[in-house]
């Protein structure tokens, strides 16, 4: 929040100059963004009037200026400004005079006729376009005619002052504000808090519910909505002094009422907003929901579709304004505006959050009511405005105001315990002088035996508990003056567990086999599951729903790596990226039912996918990734995690090809699944070439890796190869076989290769011909061929009998 160091000391006496209060600031828990010096680079620069103007007798837009700067003679000055005429005050630039712009005055002639200084824009006086009103925003500044001239243009104008730029917290709205601030300091330098009183005088004739009716239909949403009458109002430009309070804060000045919405929104925080009752249809007030795309012009001429979750301002036939966001144009004060009614209420702050961000609408207002506002200080607000309203738009205040207020927010009471503050600051700090720096801050304190009992007021929403008030004791003592000490106690070494050793382990191991690790979002787009393809009660549907998700996109917690690891491929394809091989490792979020009832188990899960080519090169090329290659990298992970007794068996899933769908299982249980994703699911996400993926529940196989590495002799009796070739039918896994050829093999048989798939002219319809090398081998003796044929016999009769196979070929 920007400060202005001047109107800061009209609520609170104090002798810091604007480093050291800054400074002070900074340490009590406003840090200190910047300030800016209204005056600096301005010299001789002073009020002047426009006594004589004619054309330049050879420039057509060119003007020479006879003006009267109080200095006893007129000065002549030539400028190309078309917005100047007769009898304007404006600001003018001697000769000798600096301006911020760089910019050092000097004597003149322009097409033959001497200038002997400048007139001056608001810009060229270092103003922010921005706060100037639409009509001073180009061409010279114009002031109020009633200013002297030949009066400096920095007490003129307010520019002996300096503003400051804070970082106000979000658990600190009341620092929103110019009292706010004021009590901050008053706090500090042991001060009261001047605040501004409201001195009405209300006209008796007529009251404010003759006049108006109010219903506050979302009580929940409003707790409370208050209003004030002013009648015969005259809307004209501000006061110099009025601009230049709201210009300090970066606001721009529209006109009196306007100004004096926003003067009370900076000087006491509370938002207000001035419809035009003339407006209003049935001159009737109703807060209320919105209806389903019910929409609004705001004030920013921007058409507005509204949810029933919003709530608005309504009269009779349509909404006026967004409640806590932004007023509508069909309400607004217009220079024919003659009777206000001043809006001083507060909103749910969640609601006025959520609306904000629905809309992508933000102002001063929802900046506030969205942190949280004291609804005490509506009593104050309302009135000052009203007063303002009567003194500087020449109106008269109704008598009365309306006030819906059901529940009046009470001051807060909190017990402390003074030798605890003391204690958990490590400061010599005295029960009377906790009570003392409470008590500053506007908190009443009554002594209790060893204890206190701190009443906190209303407009400090952000104090709880105890550690919340210690916390207050220690920034307005000041964090500088607590010593440093060494922390004792007793300190534990951190460290991972195994499980997370084993899941770095595996990590390691799948990059050092070519694959990429990712990490992603935990939570997924709930439409995933329609992407898949799962079926309505497929377990993997029941995911947890954020209540405020980030975006749209990522809105449930994913129960599943392989939306997160789909959508990762499909962004690199965009970009015409086809080689593709990733892997994340992370946790997956299983709910037991729905709503929760308690916190979901978090199960760490292993996914992988691949698709194009590999990026390690095979004899100077590269490898298409398949089925059997995302197997091999399966397999060759077991095998450096010492697990052995493992398969594959097929299988269905809903995102995964039918026939192409393999279970993983070790030592009996199913770990997980892997195949190639089918091609509904591929088109779903805009993915144009084969993906293959396995998933693996990491908790099903942390019990089963044994990295403890056993070495054996190397043999020394030779081996013998025998080579078989079987048909059966293809439907038949060709672990069945192996299974059966080492059941029969027992001991004896060292390794089993499967070397060769062939379907063809030599093999009938719906076989297929596996061929398999099989190696025997002895750790006591040479083998002989009398000890393994009838391994050889037994084993083709156990696959003729079990699964139907025909002995094709056979060799050795």
């Amino acid at each position: 929040m920007q400060i202005s160091y001047q109107w800061l000391k009209d609520y609170v006496d104090f002798d810091y100059t604007p480093e050291e209060l800054a400074h002070e600031l900074t340490m009590a828990g406003f840090a200190d963004e910047g300030k800016k010096y209204l005056d600096k680079g301005i010299t001789k620069v002073v009020t002047g009037k426009i006594i004589g103007l004619e054309k330049h007798p050879d420039a057509d837009r060119l003007q020479i200026c006879q003006i009267d700067v109080g200095q006893g003679e007129n000065l002549q000055i030539v400028t190309g400004a078309q917005n100047v005429k007769l009898g304007d005050i404006i600001p003018v630039a001697l000769v000798g005079a600096e301006l911020p712009i760089s910019l050092k005055i000097k004597r003149s002639k322009l097409r033959g006729v001497e200038s002997t200084g400048m007139l001056c824009s608001g810009q060229e006086l270092d103003m922010d376009k921005k706060i100037l009103a639409p009509d001073q925003q180009d061409g010279i500044l114009i002031l109020p005619s009633d200013i002297p001239v030949g009066q400096d243009i920095i007490e003129v104008m307010g520019f002996n002052d300096v503003l400051i730029d804070l970082d106000v917290t979000t658990n600190r709205p009341d620092c929103l504000s110019i009292i706010g601030i004021a009590r901050e300091v008053a706090a500090l330098v042991g001060k009261k808090v001047k605040l501004p009183e409201a001195k009405l005088v209300e006209d008796n004739t007529q009251t404010v519910e003759q006049m108006a009716k109010i219903t506050v239909e979302s009580s929940e949403l409003c707790p409370r909505y208050a209003a004030r009458i002013v009648k015969n109002i005259k809307v004209k430009t501000s006061p110099l002094w009025l601009q230049r309070k709201i210009q300090a804060a970066g606001m721009r000045p529209i006109n009196n009422i306007v100004d004096i919405t926003n003067f009370i929104l900076l000087e006491l925080g509370q938002p207000l907003h001035a419809f035009d009752l003339n407006y209003l249809a049935g001159q009737e007030i109703i807060v209320r929901r919105a209806q389903d795309g019910e929409k609004i012009v705001t004030l920013d001429e921007q058409e507005r579709i509204l949810t029933n979750e919003m709530l608005v301002i309504a009269d009779k036939e349509k909404a006026v304004a967004i409640a806590g966001v932004m007023g509508g144009l069909n309400s607004e004060v217009t220079p024919e505006t003659t009777t206000i009614l001043i809006e001083a209420a507060n909103f749910n702050p969640i609601s006025v959050r959520k609306t904000s961000k629905r809309l992508g609408l933000r102002s001063e207002a929802s900046n506030r009511f969205e942190k949280g506002l004291d609804p005490n200080i509506i009593d104050l607000a309302l009135d000052r405005a009203a007063q303002l309203m009567a003194e500087l738009g020449e109106g008269q205040v109704l008598e009365g105001r309306i006030d819906h207020y059901p529940e009046r927010l009470q001051p807060r009471n909190i017990t402390l315990r003074p030798e605890r503050i003391s204690r958990l600051l490590g400061a010599p700090l005295q029960a009377e002088e906790i009570a003392d720096i409470l008590t500053r801050l506007e908190m009443k304190v009554e002594k209790e035996g060893d204890r206190f009992i701190v009443t906190v007021p209303t407009f400090r929403l952000d104090l709880s508990r105890e550690a919340d008030l210690l916390e207050e004791v220690a920034r307005i003592y000041g964090y500088d003056k607590i010593e440093a000490a060494t922390l004792e106690g007793i300190s534990m070494q951190g460290g991972k567990s195994s499980d997370h050793y084993m899941v770095d382990k595996i990590k390691d191991l799948l990059l050092s086999f070519g694959l990429d690790e990712v990490m992603t979002y935990s939570f997924i787009n709930s439409k995933a599951f329609d992407w898949l393809g799962l079926e309505e009660n497929d377990q993997l549907r029941l995911a947890i729903p954020l209540a405020n998700p980030l975006t749209e996109e990522h809105n449930v917690m994913r129960t599943t790596l392989v939306p997160s690891l789909l959508q990762v491929v499909a962004v690199n394809m965009a970009k015409q990226v086809k080689n593709v091989e990733i892997f994340e490792a992370g946790a997956v979020y299983l709910p037991e039912s729905l709503p929760l009832t308690k916190l979901p188990y978090e199960q760490p899960t292993l996914a992988a996918v691949v698709t194009g080519k590999t990026s390690k090169t095979i004899w100077g090329s590269q490898e298409e990734v398949d089925f059997f290659y995302l197997k091999g990298v399966l397999e060759n992970l077991f095998a450096n995690l010492g697990i052995a007794d493992y398969a594959f068996t097929a299988g269905q899933c809903a995102y995964l090809h039918p026939g192409k769908t393999a279970v993983v299982s070790v030592q009996g249980e199913e770990v997980g699944l892997m195949g190639e994703v089918h091609p509904d699911a591929l088109e779903n996400y805009q993915i144009s070439q084969k993906i293959y993926l396995f998933e693996i529940k990491l908790d099903k196989i942390m019990d089963k890796i044994n990295l403890v590495h056993k070495y054996q002799q190397l043999p020394k009796y030779p081996a013998i190869n025998r080579d078989l070739a079987l048909v059966l039918k293809e439907e038949i896994p060709a672990q069945a076989v192996e299974e059966i050829i080492r059941a029969a093999g027992k001991t004896l048989i060292e390794e089993i290769s499967l070397f060769d798939i062939y379907q063809g002219t030599q093999v009938a319809p719906g076989h297929k011909s596996l061929a398999y090398s099989i190696i025997y081998r002895s750790t006591e003796k040479t083998l002989t061929d009398e000890e393994i044929n009838p391994i050889q016999e037994e084993i083709i009769k156990n696959l003729a009998e079990k699964l139907g196979a025909v002995l094709r070929v056979q060799n050795g």
